[in-house]
């Protein structure tokens, strides 16, 4: 049955090579992107289990008539006994085009390499990570692999419409395999708005097979089968992505930078405010994002995301189990913002006032206990309303420091979150075993962060 398939992936690829007389190979403009990407970046849509696919460091080299990928892949698997890897995946490939004056654009991609399995410094950067953040050292022998290297071959077909000047549709059909490994077939649909900037949603499915032993690799690809919806935001220096699997509640954020585009500026004005970074409160550490637009002068209506997906050391209660918390707080509000001439406007003063929801949860995961499921208990989640206002300082005047569709500055800012019913969030964040007996959330909470800002040009 094995060599059937590697005839069949023989005969496809010989297929696909003996098209590229047919076909007009892409010149690209010479880029290099590094990609960081790991499961606590979830924008409080999806679980942070740190477990499966936890994290990426990747490299990606566009020459004029090719490019390079270079992944280093962190694979985990917590269940009894427990082991891990990393994937090293180098390949290389190039884009071609069929009919380029046609509305339709046709766009074929082949890609071969190589993917080796071992242990490329992934554990211990993830080790690293946890002991400056308090978390739980990932306790994991590396697997064994008889056969640790595996050819890759890959190939993609886009079809890409623009019905009007801003819209991009675009249907991906794509077969990434490594022999003797796995192989992966996927179908994505993608929606991309905007010209300088981009916003991308898609949805797509995924069909997998595993051709090893490997448990790990097994419970990682159980993971990532099926369905999958997910979001890109393009600003030109930095690229933000997103994706998830609702059957399993995994997902996998990652942050890219462009370092060609620290040369180039395409920024002219801001259509959009695009804010990352973090908020402190409640005595916990909160990734923030936030969006906003202008609606009239000074005036500007914003949504905020803020959440925490990750766990803490328990220091009450050490135990073989993990505690993974479930906050999240999501505002919709109204910000008026006055620049300082006095300051050469180099500061923008701002307040803001906002109302939405408080979540609180936790989940009690099994951390390598035998006949345990991985989602051993969780605790109820519940929301509750709350309110917030905010002063804050925007620092660097818009058009001062500007790297490809955005211009950059730093806010930073203090204020309050109301909960009216804090009695029942505080019985609700208590069920957190490392809330001591006596702590108590008051109605008013003080809060205080920091972003990077981010004022994008469509």
């Amino acid at each position: 049955m094995r060599n059937k398939r590697v005839l069949l992936f023989t005969f496809l690829f010989s297929s696909f090579f003996a098209t590229v007389s047919a076909l007009e190979i892409q010149k690209n403009e010479p880029r290099i992107f590094a990609v960081t990407a790991n499961d606590k970046f979830t924008y409080g849509l999806s679980q942070n289990k740190d477990d499966q696919l936890t994290a990426t460091a990747e490299f990606h080299f566009i020459l004029p008539w090719f490019f390079i990928d270079i992944n280093d892949n962190s694979i985990t698997n917590r269940s009894f006994p427990g082991n891990r890897y990393d994937e090293l995946i180098i390949k290389a490939g190039t884009s071609m085009k069929f009919f380029e004056n046609m509305p339709l654009d046709i766009t074929f991609t082949p890609q071969t390499g190589f993917c080796f399995l071992g242990n490329f410094g992934m554990g211990f950067a993830q080790n690293m990570n946890h002991q400056m953040s308090s978390v739980d050292e990932v306790k994991l022998e590396y697997e064994h692999f008889e056969k640790p290297f595996a050819p890759v071959f890959n190939a993609a077909i886009s079809f890409s419409y623009k019905p009007l000047d801003f819209v991009k549709l675009t249907l991906d059909l794509a077969s990434n395999n490594a022999i003797f490994y796995t192989t992966d077939q996927s179908m994505t649909f993608n929606a991309a708005f905007g010209n300088k900037t981009t916003f991308n949603i898609f949805a797509g499915y995924e069909w997998n097979q595993t051709h090893t032993s490997s448990t790990t690799l097994k419970a990682y690809k159980k993971q990532t089968k099926g369905f999958n919806y997910g979001f890109n935001l393009d600003t030109g220096l930095f690229k933000f992505d997103y994706i998830t699997y609702p059957q399993s509640r995994n997902g996998l954020g990652a942050i890219c930078m462009d370092f060609m585009n620290f040369k180039n500026h395409n920024w002219e004005h801001t259509d959009l405010n695009f804010y990352t970074g973090l908020s402190f409160f409640i005595n916990t550490e909160f990734l923030e994002t936030q969006i906003e637009s202008k609606i009239y002068q000074n005036f500007s209506v914003y949504l905020n995301n803020k959440y925490v997906s990750g766990f803490k050391t328990n220091k009450v209660n050490p135990s073989p189990y993990r505690y993974e918390r479930d906050y999240e707080t999501v505002t919709l509000g109204l910000k008026y913002e006055q620049p300082l001439a006095i300051l050469n406007n180099w500061i923008t003063p701002y307040v803001e006032v906002g109302t939405g929801t408080a979540t609180f949860g936790l989940q009690k995961l099994a951390y390598h206990l035998p006949n345990e499921n991985y989602d051993f208990y969780k605790y109820d989640t519940k929301a509750f309303w709350q309110m917030e206002a905010n002063i804050g300082l925007d620092i660097f005047p818009q058009g001062m420091l500007n790297f490809g569709n955005a211009t950059y500055s730093l806010t930073v800012y203090a204020g309050t979150i109301f909960i009216p019913d804090s009695t029942g969030a505080t019985k609700q964040i208590k069920s957190d075993t490392y809330r001591t007996t006596n702590w108590q959330l008051h109605a008013f909470e003080f809060k205080w962060g920091f972003a990077l800002h981010m004022g994008l040009d469509s």
